[in-house]
Protein backbone atom coordinates (compact mmCIF):
# COMPACT_ATOMS: atom_id res chain seq x y z
CA UNK A 1 0.00 0.00 0.00
CA UNK A 2 2.62 2.78 0.62
CA UNK A 3 4.62 1.77 -2.37
CA UNK A 4 1.43 2.55 -4.14
CA UNK A 5 1.14 5.58 -2.80
CA UNK A 6 4.56 6.38 -3.31
CA UNK A 7 4.50 5.84 -7.30
CA UNK A 8 1.20 7.44 -7.41
CA UNK A 9 2.16 11.39 -9.58
CA UNK A 10 0.70 14.26 -7.40
CA UNK A 11 -1.89 16.26 -9.65
CA UNK A 12 0.18 19.26 -10.59
CA UNK A 13 -2.66 21.13 -12.49
CA UNK A 14 -5.11 21.34 -9.45
CA UNK A 15 -2.31 22.15 -7.31
CA UNK A 16 -1.45 24.76 -8.80
CA UNK A 17 -4.42 25.66 -9.29
CA UNK A 18 -5.34 25.42 -5.36
CA UNK A 19 -2.05 27.15 -4.52
CA UNK A 20 -2.97 29.67 -6.54
CA UNK A 21 -6.31 30.63 -5.44
CA UNK A 22 -5.28 30.37 -1.29
CA UNK A 23 -1.84 32.48 -2.34
CA UNK A 24 -4.24 35.04 -4.32
CA UNK A 25 -7.02 35.15 -0.88
CA UNK A 26 -4.41 35.68 1.22
CA UNK A 27 -3.23 38.39 -0.44
CA UNK A 28 -6.03 40.23 -1.04
CA UNK A 29 -7.81 42.69 1.19
CA UNK A 30 -11.45 41.10 0.56
CA UNK A 31 -12.93 40.50 3.90
CA UNK A 32 -12.78 36.65 5.11
CA UNK A 33 -14.71 35.59 7.82
CA UNK A 34 -12.10 35.03 10.94
CA UNK A 35 -12.50 32.68 13.86
CA UNK A 36 -10.52 35.19 16.04
CA UNK A 37 -13.22 36.82 17.10
CA UNK A 38 -15.77 34.09 17.72
CA UNK A 39 -17.28 32.88 21.13
CA UNK A 40 -17.52 29.08 22.05
CA UNK A 41 -20.02 28.56 24.45
CA UNK A 42 -19.45 26.14 26.97
CA UNK A 43 -22.10 23.74 25.72
CA UNK A 44 -20.70 23.45 22.71
CA UNK A 45 -16.85 22.76 23.47
CA UNK A 46 -17.62 18.90 23.28
CA UNK A 47 -19.55 19.36 20.02
CA UNK A 48 -16.98 21.80 18.46
CA UNK A 49 -13.83 18.86 19.74
CA UNK A 50 -15.96 16.33 17.70
CA UNK A 51 -16.14 17.99 14.75
CA UNK A 52 -12.09 18.95 14.85
CA UNK A 53 -11.32 15.55 15.93
CA UNK A 54 -13.52 14.16 12.54
CA UNK A 55 -11.89 17.06 10.37
CA UNK A 56 -8.66 15.43 11.54
CA UNK A 57 -9.58 12.06 10.62
CA UNK A 58 -11.20 13.37 6.73
CA UNK A 59 -7.74 15.05 6.93
CA UNK A 60 -5.35 11.96 7.33
CA UNK A 61 -7.95 9.64 5.32
CA UNK A 62 -8.77 11.84 1.88
CA UNK A 63 -6.53 14.73 2.61
CA UNK A 64 -6.98 16.48 -1.34
CA UNK A 65 -10.52 15.87 -0.97
CA UNK A 66 -11.11 17.44 2.35
CA UNK A 67 -8.78 20.64 1.59
CA UNK A 68 -10.71 21.33 -1.63
CA UNK A 69 -14.19 21.15 0.27
CA UNK A 70 -12.60 23.43 2.47
CA UNK A 71 -11.56 25.92 0.06
CA UNK A 72 -14.73 25.79 -1.92
CA UNK A 73 -16.16 26.65 1.43
CA UNK A 74 -14.14 29.10 2.56
CA UNK A 75 -14.82 30.88 -0.98
CA UNK A 76 -18.43 30.61 -0.52
CA UNK A 77 -18.82 32.42 2.47
CA UNK A 78 -16.52 35.45 0.95
CA UNK A 79 -19.54 37.03 0.02
CA UNK A 80 -21.63 36.60 2.91
CA UNK A 81 -18.51 38.58 4.86
CA UNK A 82 -18.66 41.47 2.27
CA UNK A 83 -22.01 41.87 3.00
CA UNK A 84 -21.40 42.11 6.97
CA UNK A 85 -18.37 44.18 6.37
CA UNK A 86 -19.53 46.57 4.05
CA UNK A 87 -20.77 49.65 5.12
CA UNK A 88 -23.51 50.31 2.83
CA UNK A 89 -24.99 46.80 3.74
CA UNK A 90 -24.16 47.54 7.83
CA UNK A 91 -27.43 48.16 9.84
CA UNK A 92 -27.78 51.68 11.10
CA UNK A 93 -28.25 52.26 14.64
CA UNK A 94 -31.58 52.94 16.23
CA UNK A 95 -31.53 56.90 17.36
Amino acid sequence: MLRQAAEAEPPIPETALAALIVGGLMVSRLPTPSIKYMKLQRQHRILAGACFAGLTALLIAWPWATMTVGLLIYIGSIPFAIMTHHPRYATKPLP
